[in-house]
């Protein structure tokens, strides 16, 4: 992957891609997204990525590096997001990135708005990303039953994303998952423990999904055998529920994400509000305490949009 060039940014007016509000409105200045890999080894069956990309295959941290010194010192990008599917995989590989990134003195801030895979994740990689300028990270959790977790592909150990969560906070990363809701064989029952498992678990933010059968994955194979039926893809709303399941109505399972996006943020910003040490610890500046009043704002916003 390391003989591919750079992306053509020259092609794109970028400052006024720069101005677009949006998921940006929750970034720290101008950023431009970066693809250090392609495709990844896992199997979960709701994905695409394996039908798109194909095998895991990645580029070299001095490769990597050089495409952000250049998106900085061209571009004057000021943050980095990493899109890639499976970004840390191998763990040598991100470890060479992020002291890469602190030896060349690349100061940007970053982040991983498409989810990183909490099993790669250990505490000394986790310090080596900070002190390189991480952020934020997403983790894709899917759900909190554990059955439904391993049906789809996705096992892990709540004990570990705890710990890894828990770390994270500690060295001032910002965290966020994302919850799948909807599966063929949900239950109001299995909504409430994803919600549960999503307070428990400690992130700062989570979005809450709803599961879509696309095209040409095992999750569209298992939707067709059931006999469900699915979704339109040219209607399709990640928030809003268009089929009933055999066990919960569209209409039900929308009033549930409805509720979910809004008692998580309430319940994570009255925690804040009574432990004002916790939250005040992870300010180093002013203008981290600027960017926690946007996130927040943001985040409200979105759940307003979404269900207001």
């Amino acid at each position: 992957m390391d003989l591919l060039p750079f992306p053509a940014w020259h092609l794109f007016p970028l400052d006024e891609y720069f101005e677009v509000k949006g998921h940006a409105a929750a970034t720290r200045g101008r950023v431009a997204p970066v693809l250090t890999s392609r495709g990844c080894v896992n199997r979960c069956i709701f994905c695409s990525v394996p039908l798109v990309w194909g095998c895991w295959r990645a580029r070299s941290p001095a490769n990597v590096v050089e495409e952000i010194e250049w998106l900085v010192e061209k571009w004057g990008v000021e943050e980095v997001h990493f899109e890639d599917d499976n970004l840390s995989l191998d763990r040598e590989r991100m470890k060479g990135i992020c002291r890469e990134m602190v030896r060349r003195r690349v100061e940007v801030d970053w982040a991983t708005p498409n989810g990183i895979d909490v099993r790669t994740l250990t505490a000394d990689l986790l310090e080596e990303m900070r002190k390189a300028g991480c952020y934020w990270l997403s983790f894709g959790l899917e759900h909190g039953d554990p059955l439904f977790r391993e049906r789809m592909g996705k096992s892990f150990q709540p004990s570990h994303v705890k710990r890894i969560v828990k770390r994270a906070k500690e060295l001032g990363i910002w965290t966020h998952a994302f919850f799948m809701v909807g599966w063929p064989w949900e239950t109001k029952e299995s909504l409430e423990r994803t919600l549960r498992f999503a307070e428990e678990v400690g992130v700062d933010f989570a979005t809450f999904f709803v599961v879509v059968p696309f095209p040409g994955t095992p999750l569209e194979r298992l939707w067709e055998e059931l006999g469900l039926d699915k979704p339109d893809l040219a209607l399709h709303s990640q928030f809003h529920p268009q089929v009933d399941l055999e066990t919960l109505r569209a209409e039900e399972l929308g009033r549930w994400l409805e509720k979910a996006s809004l008692r998580f943020q309430t319940r994570r910003l009255l925690h804040w509000f009574r432990s004002p040490g916790e939250l005040l610890s992870r300010f180093k500046s002013v203008e981290e305490v600027r960017f926690f009043l946007r996130l927040v704002r943001h985040f409200a916003e979105e759940v307003v949009g979404r269900y207001g």
